[in-house]
């Protein structure tokens, strides 16, 4: 049947947009906090599962007016797509007692344009693409526009300030159950308050069996109910395609997020990139009004190029180690002679923390070398740590400004030994 309808597909959309804070219950809530979280669920009971994610959304700082490409970014890094309310004009759009993720089902040459003509408030360029046949078995289903009979709903303010209305249900006239409610779109063709958004094909999806340890809906996750086998990732540029694929290549080598949640290798090997730069590739005798997804050209993990070091340089990665090793020890005492002391001389007047050398490219040979020297860790979403040259001055004092100091020695051995490679200096508070 699909197979015959250019005007559908197999596949569901999820497109990313900026954060707008005008409709971001949570930020004004919490007066420009983010956390905690806007309840994604009216039972306290069942909400309180997510606790764990603020101390991952704290970790990863998401500015509150981010721009989608890092809202992207920050998709995959949770391994799942956040389910929300869906504010416009202090009200969710969202009926019902959970909160939900939206799909879309247009083509994808009517999404690009759709793209265009709307607000980026809305809609962008970035998209996750799921099957929709998976889709459907994990519960995600197409909405319900209208009723057949009166629209009536009841509903209660939020006691906290500024009241929103919220969780917004439909009263038990109007015939939908709370659990199909999230799935529910008002309509009206009436010319005098026309309400008509039936040509966005919207799927929703929303926990209804309370099942996932997450507060959305699990694509990368592991040990969830829900699982996907093939995942598209749109972007527009050739660039960003290139950051998301080392992206995916960090977590399937680290396997876990620096919180701990883990990740399916299954589900990142079966994720597929798609710049829109790449519709230059496809054959100018082809009608873009018939492009689907499922036709055009895509990177994965698989086509990932993963180089393997030789002897020889796996011995010259080894030998610009020792001499960093020495370069950071001696950094780390010289900065201790001039360093500014407090507490009568016992501790560097600097706020305790870690620094760290990464490399970002993870197709890299030198990351295969010290990968096969034992000689890094993945640190997901930053990229590789060379070594630990961070410990040198750690026994005697452990400032930001003493590991930094060895750190950035280190750095300039490294990368005058091979200029070619991108290393950078991380830094963290205690």
């Amino acid at each position: 049947m699909i197979g015959s309808r250019k005007d559908m597909t197999s596949w569901v959309m999820h497109f990313v947009h900026d954060r707008n804070t005008a409709n971001d219950p949570a930020y004004n809530i919490n007066e420009g906090e983010d956390t905690p979280f806007f309840p994604f669920h009216e039972d306290h009971a069942s909400r309180s599962r997510f606790e764990q994610w603020e101390w991952a959304d704290d970790d990863y700082c998401l500015e509150p007016d981010a721009e989608a490409f890092s809202v992207l970014l920050k998709i995959i890094s949770d391994g799942h797509i956040r389910s929300g309310w869906s504010f416009r004009n202090d009200r969710p759009t969202i009926y019902g007692p959970r909160s939900a993720c939206c799909f879309t089902e247009m083509p994808l040459y009517g999404l690009i344009e759709y793209a265009k003509q709307r607000s980026r408030e809305y809609v962008g360029a970035y998209a996750i693409g799921l099957l929709k046949q998976e889709f459907f078995a994990a519960g995600g289903r197409p909405v319900i526009y209208g009723l057949s009979g009166p629209h009536n709903e009841i509903s209660k303010p939020l006691r906290l300030p500024p009241h929103y209305s919220w969780p917004r249900k439909l009263d038990p006239s109007c015939g939908i159950a709370e659990q199909e409610q999230y799935r529910y779109v008002a309509m009206n063709l009436d010319p005098k308050r026309p309400i008509d958004w039936s040509h966005e094909r919207e799927w929703r999806w929303a926990d209804s069996d309370d099942a996932c340890s997450c507060p959305g809906l699990p694509v990368w996750l592991k040990g969830e109910p829900v699982k996907f086998t093939q995942i598209m990732i749109v972007v527009p540029s050739d660039r960003e395609a290139h950051r998301v694929l080392e992206l995916l290549k960090q977590y399937h080598d680290a396997g876990a997020h620096n919180c701990g949640h883990e990740y399916r290798h299954k589900a990142l090997l079966g994720t597929r990139i798609l710049s829109l730069e790449q519709l230059a590739a496809i054959p100018s005798t082809a009608d873009p009004t018939n492009l689907r997804l499922e036709d055009l050209p895509s990177n994965s993990l698989k086509s990932f190029d993963q180089p393997e070091a030789t002897p020889e340089l796996i011995a010259a990665v080894k030998s610009a180690l020792a001499e960093a090793h020495i370069a950071a020890e001696a950094a780390v005492e010289s900065f201790l002679l001039t360093a500014r002391y407090v507490d009568g001389g016992k501790f560097v007047a600097d706020a305790c923390g870690w620094a760290d050398l990464v490399i970002c490219d993870s197709q890299s040979p030198v990351v295969s070398a010290l990968i096969a020297l034992g000689e890094t860790t993945v640190i997901g979403g930053i990229g590789y740590r060379v070594s630990d040259f961070g410990r040198h001055g750690r026994s005697k004092d452990q400032a930001l400004s003493v590991a930094e100091a060895g750190v950035t020695a280190a750095s300039q051995v490294m990368k005058e030994r091979f200029p070619g490679v991108e290393f950078d200096v991380r830094t963290m508070w205690d």
